[in-house]
């Protein structure tokens, strides 16, 4: 609820109103914020909870969100925009992993991982004086689920 209420401001001071349909998109994407999903990613969800919204819809509020800062946006090797739900509370750059099976992004928000991250970060500046605009480390692999399938089948 912190996380709608923070978004709720940032509408309010962009002078834009949180209609119905924004606010069903959003809620998809606060359900989901663990995940990085695509447009598509986020109709199916949006769809199954709201039935009759447009992927047109969708997108238009992903552009949107995109624009106020709500969303950090993703391209890899130029294949697919993944769009990730910005929270106050994990601000800083942290470590993804993709599927190469699902496709399926996910930012790794453990503690102890985004710990490591920082300092090879804060190493990369100090011991090589190199200034960091921005990070972004994704591992590639196959995800538990994909595993857990593979084993099973």
């Amino acid at each position: 609820m912190v996380l709608m209420d923070t978004i709720c401001r940032i509408f309010e001071a962009n002078h834009w109103h949180l209609t119905k349909r924004k606010r069903q998109v959003l809620q998809v994407l606060i359900d989901h914020q663990t995940e990085c999903l695509t447009v598509c990613d986020i109709y199916r969800y949006a769809e199954k909870v709201y039935p009759g919204i447009g992927i047109s819809t969708v997108y238009r509020n992903i552009c949107l969100y995109y624009s106020l800062h709500i969303l950090r946006k993703f391209s890899i090797y130029n294949k697919q925009n993944y769009y990730e739900l910005i929270d106050p509370a994990h601000t800083d750059s942290h470590p993804y992993y993709i599927c190469s099976q699902c496709g399926r992004m996910k930012g790794i928000l453990d503690r102890e991982v985004m710990e490591a991250f920082c300092n090879c970060k804060q190493k990369m500046m100090t011991d090589y004086a190199f200034h960091i605009e921005s990070a972004k480390l994704v591992y590639y692999g196959i995800c538990e689920a994909c595993n857990t399938q593979e084993k099973n089948g």
